[in-house]
């Protein structure tokens, strides 16, 4: 390979690496703070892989580990773009050690999310991909050497600025997909009504915690956290916590989320709403009207009556008031994503988290507290 391929070899892959960099900020921001990121659809795996007993190693984001070694590799490949290629032997086979470890790596993490947990991230694999891309690339660079002529500085401007591009663009567009959950949420006052005119609930009525989760049916988030929450309900948390489900669609996000929560509505008066909520969350086909009729179905009701009530404004009025009240209550209480929700104390006092911090809420000191003066 000619002196100028193996310079622009060593470009390459430093900048196939920044755009490692670029993912791996992204999911890391994401992972930490619980919020959601933008993947491929409710069956891609994202929400599960969102939950912290799958994306963390000795309790740091696995994404932000990937980082640090994207960032070890930039470093190495911006030296030896300054020194020359040929004059820095070493640099090049540590470039190799650290791409071919990022690689197995990455495959293994990814074989892993598909054959165990049977998920599958796009964010994930586009990381693998780039990291196995540069060491090909830097592969080829390194199958013969030519003495490069004195090094020079001129090189370092461009990667530098690359990194810094990385740096800020990364973290713009991460935090703001976390923005809406890396902040914690003000809990409202504790006087502050957080139940709605129809509560529909799960787990023991008499149990004098409330968790309030202010959902959209079609938020594979909230599939995910609403389904661990329920197996909280059934094991440790039996009898001394309920859980009262309250709407908030978000229609710019799922065009039918309204349509759902109305059905889920009309399916409580049948009274069928815990096995029509549970069973909309499954839904894959979420832009069209027979994946909610198929859910209708799946639940035993009426597929005609179901399909009439959606056709007739005047018929489902008075569901769609309901998931109305719920939007506005949420609304007032500063409800912008979800799930959100709120935990209200045998002491009327309130706390709150967003999207996957709901598990970091259960497991914290102050809500043991609150189990604690409950008793066995």
């Amino acid at each position: 390979m000619s002196l100028m391929a193996r310079e622009w070899s060593n470009r390459i892959v430093f900048l196939l690496v920044a755009i490692g960099m670029f993912v791996a900020l992204v999911i890391g921001l994401a992972h930490a703070s619980g919020a959601e990121l933008p993947c491929g659809g409710a069956r891609s795996g994202c929400d599960l892989l969102s939950q912290p007993e799958h994306n963390r190693w000795f309790g740091v984001p696995i994404a932000f580990w990937g980082l640090g070694l994207y960032f070890l590799i930039s470093i190495c490949a911006m030296a030896r773009g300054v020194i020359g290629t040929a004059n820095s032997p070493r640099l090049g086979l540590a470039i190799w050690a650290l791409l071919g470890a990022g690689t197995i790596a990455s495959w293994s993490l990814i074989s892993y999310a598909a054959n165990t947990l049977g998920a599958m991230c796009q964010w994930c694999l586009a990381s693998a991909v780039v990291m196995t891309l540069a060491l090909l690339v830097h592969s080829a660079s390194m199958v013969r050497r030519v003495p490069d002529p004195t090094p020079n500085l001129w090189p370092f401007a461009y990667y530098a600025g690359a990194l810094t591009f990385v740096a800020i663009a990364g973290s713009a567009y991460g935090m703001r997909l976390a923005s809406s959950a890396a902040a914690k949420p003000k809990p409202p006052a504790a006087e502050t009504k957080v139940y709605g005119a129809e509560n529909h609930v799960i787990g023991d009525k008499s149990a004098p915690i409330a968790l309030v989760e202010f959902t959209d049916l079609y938020c594979p988030t909230c599939r995910s956290n609403h389904k661990w929450v329920v197996e909280q309900l059934n094991g440790p948390l039996k009898r001394k916590v309920k859980l009262v489900v309250r709407h908030f669609p978000i229609s710019k996000l799922h065009p039918l989320a309204v349509s759902a929560a109305m059905l889920s509505e009309w399916a409580a008066t049948k009274g069928k709403f815990e096995e029509f909520v549970h069973m909309a969350q499954r839904i894959e086909d979420k832009t069209s009207t027979p994946g909610l009729l198929w859910a209708v179905d799946q639940v035993g009701l009426s597929v005609q009556e179901a399909s009439d009530l959606l056709n007739d404004p005047g018929a489902r009025s008075k569901f769609l008031e309901i998931v109305q009240r719920d939007v506005a209550d949420a609304t007032r209480l500063g409800v912008q994503s979800t799930p959100h929700w709120f935990a209200v104390y045998a002491d009327k006092t309130v706390a709150a988290a967003i999207g996957s911090q709901i598990r970091v809420l259960l497991a914290s000191e102050g809500f043991r507290m609150q189990l604690g003066r409950i008793g066995p």
